[in-house]
């Protein structure tokens, strides 16, 4: 215990009459508690010219003991003598300041006349009980950042002090508000209800807290007294969880999406407000500051925003969004941060054409298709497949229908063959489905489905369009043929007359 000593504790006090001067000193120089012994120390100098004899008495209050009676004798012109005088004090005494009344009797001799002394001596005795103190918290478990209300027991084993003051004002721990609160007097056993404030940075595990109370002695002193008090501080766990239904967004567009806002903590979260830390991707178009409400533990609400995506580089981005809200005594906590992935893409655009041969398509007959897959969008896809579906019309030869291209850069394509049996249909415009699956620049598999058109033609109309176009064919035949006829004829004449 600190202690405010008063002046006199270590007194040091002279007293002169006439040629003999006292002076006295309290050992030891502290206040003591009741039960304990003390000594008064007294130095008595003859500094006159005739000799003094002197007797020693000794008055006190009732719970404070001395010896009554010392001879000290006689004291020669320019002597000095030291006594000692010790005390007790009882242990009901409460704490105070008494006085030990100290009786100096003699006779002072000198020209063959003597002359009779008596003085007094008041010696101030301090008696100082110890104060007890104790405090407990409870709760006594706080989470950094947090503030939380606990009631505190105060308890004073010792006297009654008085005008009590508990302050709190440390790094880690705090009192919400005012760092003083007054409590009055302290006897015996007091409860106080306040609240504590945790520092976000607030060293986490089992920490002493300092509690000072200041107060007004018994002996009038205003003291402070520390009482450390122990308490458990996590370390802060996350309050939030935020989550963005529409995480795939082109650039240049706006977008109306859907935020969740989850409370995963213990505690009420009030004034909840989210705005995005960094705009560089994501820009809000209403607000910049979005408004949650209060959550309560393990709520979760949905609010819809409209956000405008700039013109960025196509690829993956982490959007940080900072929350701020209010704790249960509407106290401002420390903000936090949560980060939404998002990919910022452009959708691939596929389309397929078909090259067939021979050409026309006849029914009854057996074609290859040439099917070229085309990615007209401005983002690479990979794992790309083609998958050539057979129907009542179309009939798949190849042992599998589905075949594997693989990677397909923008404005790029790439071709499958299939043997595709024809039926005998009437001639018209017969669908052929196939499916074309791939995965996106984000990994995502994607499925198109297209169906195209083609026309069927009967082998007579085949036959048909071969005769409109195939004179020139039947010409060259001819005359092919002639000249095979007059090679013969030729052959033959020769010959003959080479005989002759």
């Amino acid at each position: 215990m600190r202690k405010e000593y008063l002046l006199f504790l270590v007194l040091l006090f002279g007293i002169c009459w006439a040629d003999v001067t006292v002076s006295y000193q309290v050992y030891p120089a502290s206040s003591l508690p009741p039960g304990s012994n003390g000594m008064v120390g007294l130095s008595i100098v003859n500094s006159g010219t005739d000799s003094v004899s002197l007797n020693l008495y000794t008055r006190s209050a009732t719970k404070i003991k001395s010896q009554e009676f010392i001879n000290v004798g006689e004291l020669r012109s320019g002597a000095m003598t030291l006594i000692n005088i010790p005390f007790s004090i009882d242990n009901s005494v409460p704490s105070g300041v008494y006085t030990l009344y100290i009786q100096l009797v003699g006779m002072e001799s000198g020209s063959g006349s003597a002359t009779k002394i008596e003085r007094w001596v008041h010696v101030p005795i301090i008696v100082e009980k110890p104060l007890s103190l104790s405090a407990s918290i409870s709760p006594n478990d706080f989470e950094q950042g947090s503030s939380r209300d606990v009631e505190l027991t105060l308890l004073n084993s010792g006297e009654k002090i008085t005008n009590c003051e508990i302050i709190i004002n440390g790094t880690d721990v705090k009192l919400d508000g005012a760092s003083a609160h007054y409590i009055g007097d302290l006897e015996g056993e007091k409860k106080i209800n306040l609240t504590f404030s945790i520092s976000d940075t607030a060293t986490s595990g089992r920490v002493n807290a300092p509690i000072y109370l200041k107060y007004t002695h018994a002996l009038g002193t205003t003291r402070t007294e520390k009482i450390n008090v122990p308490i458990q501080i996590k370390e802060r766990s996350s309050a939030f969880l935020v989550f963005m239904n529409d995480t795939s967004l082109m650039p240049n567009t706006k977008n109306e999406v859907h935020l969740q806002v989850k409370n995963k903590g213990d505690n009420i979260a009030k004034d909840v407000v989210i705005t995005i830390s960094d705009d560089s991707v994501l820009i809000p178009l209403s607000e910049s500051a979005i408004s949650v409400g209060t959550l309560l533990p393990g709520e979760v609400k949905t609010i819809k925003v409209s956000l405008a995506v700039k013109d960025v580089t196509l690829g993956y981005y982490n959007i940080p969004f900072s929350i701020s809200y209010n704790g249960e005594n509407n106290k401002p906590m420390a903000p936090e941060t949560k980060s939404v992935g998002v990919y910022i893409s452009s959708p691939p655009a596929i389309d397929a054409y078909i090259v067939t041969s021979p050409s026309p398509i006849v029914s009854g007959k057996t074609h290859t298709f040439s099917i070229q897959a085309t990615n007209i969008g401005v983002s690479d896809i990979k794992s790309l497949t083609v998958n050539t579906k057979s129907n009542n019309v179309f009939k798949i030869l190849d042992a599998e229908s589905e075949q594997f291209i693989g990677s397909l850069r923008a404005d790029d394509f790439s071709t499958v063959q299939y043997k595709v049996f024809v039926s005998v249909v009437e001639s018209g415009e017969y669908p052929l489905e196939f499916e074309i699956k791939y995965l996106d620049m984000s990994n995502n598999p994607q499925t198109i489905n297209i169906v195209k058109p083609l026309n069927v033609y009967s082998a007579e109309e085949s036959s048909s369009f071969a005769g409109n176009g195939s004179g020139l064919e039947t010409y060259c035949i001819s005359g092919i043929v002639i000249l095979v006829l007059i090679g013969v004829v030729y052959y033959i004449f020769f010959r003959k007359n080479r005989k002759v």
